[in-house]
């Protein structure tokens, strides 16, 4: 839409460049190139975006699991903290918690 402006992330750039149609276009082209005989590089360099590409997906994945285990690691060391500190069992016994996904208490009241 005219008159809109869209700011793009970095997260985002990067995304769209690594995207798989760029890497199968240049790959493309650079098997090309070598067939015609314009360039007489290795094949390893000719398909170096396959495993270019490859490469980082495996590192995109590693970077995916550190964040996901330190999170997992941050959560559980907060709730054993809660728990041996007794803020959990005092804030359950006097019913502080959250409600729970189980559809119990939400906090509405019926009006009468």
């Amino acid at each position: 839409m005219p008159g809109i402006r869209t700011e793009t992330s970095t997260r985002a750039a990067l995304w769209s460049w690594n995207a798989p149609g760029v890497w199968g276009i240049v790959l493309i082209a650079l098997i090309v190139l070598k067939l015609t005989g314009v360039i007489t590089w290795s094949w390893w360099w000719v398909l170096s975006p396959m495993w270019i590409s490859g490469i980082l997906a495996v590192l995109r994945l590693c970077v995916l699991a550190v964040l996901v285990y330190w999170e997992g690691r941050r959560l559980a060391r907060s709730w054993m903290d809660q728990f041996m500190s007794g803020q959990w069992l005092t804030g359950r016994a006097a019913g502080l918690t959250e409600a729970d996904a189980s559809g119990g208490d939400l906090g509405f009241q019926d009006e009468r």
